[in-house]
């Protein structure tokens, strides 16, 4: 095949350059994963009779984000780690939803104990799954009918049910956190 055929690809891929980039953004993560880790000894580190009235660690990672956030628009830096975190911005949610959600879940799903789950099938699938659906419902009349978006029902009812379901990392980030018994991390 020749090169009229196959269609003219150096306009499409930048050749070279890319290694600065990749740089970036693994700096980007590094620095991220050391803010967590940091925030987390911190939280260690503090005495108990502060434990009481310290901040959730899922909480804090929030709030350090939203910091970051800010001092990334209004601090206008270009240094490597806002270089990366800017590019990371346009990943596409896919990739970082494929790449940490089974590193977030999967030790949650390795510790399960069927046996509690066969236990707690009654309240679960009487409270949670149709909780969750009631739930969906309401938001997506709310969504119809109450916001000025004018959206058909297919995309009401998609945003009912995004926000209707619980974040599983968040749930069982806090439960841990708060040691609670072992048929409610079920």
């Amino acid at each position: 095949a020749s090169e009229s055929e196959i269609g003219d690809t150096s306009e499409q891929y930048e050749v070279g350059g890319g290694d600065e980039e990749a740089t970036d953004v693994v700096l980007a993560i590094a620095t991220a994963l050391l803010l967590g880790l940091l925030i987390r000894t911190v939280d260690g580190l503090l005495p108990r009779r502060w434990k009481d009235r310290s901040i959730p660690f899922t909480a804090s990672v929030l709030i350090s984000g939203l910091v970051t956030g800010i001092v990334l628009i209004y601090g206008g830096s270009s240094d490597a780690v806002s270089t990366g975190l800017r590019q990371l911005e346009s990943i596409e949610p896919a990739v970082l939803f494929a790449v940490f959600m089974p590193a977030l879940i999967t030790p949650s799903g390795l510790t399960l104990d069927f046996h509690q789950v066969r236990q707690t099938a009654k309240y679960w699938l009487t409270l949670a799954v149709p909780g969750t659906m009631i739930n969906a419902a309401l938001i997506t009349i709310v969504v119809r009918f109450v916001l000025p978006y004018s959206w058909p029902w297919s995309y009401s009812w998609l945003l009912g049910a995004i926000l209707s379901a619980t974040d599983p990392v968040s749930v069982v980030s806090i439960m841990e956190a708060n040691a609670c018994d072992e048929r409610l991390k079920t």
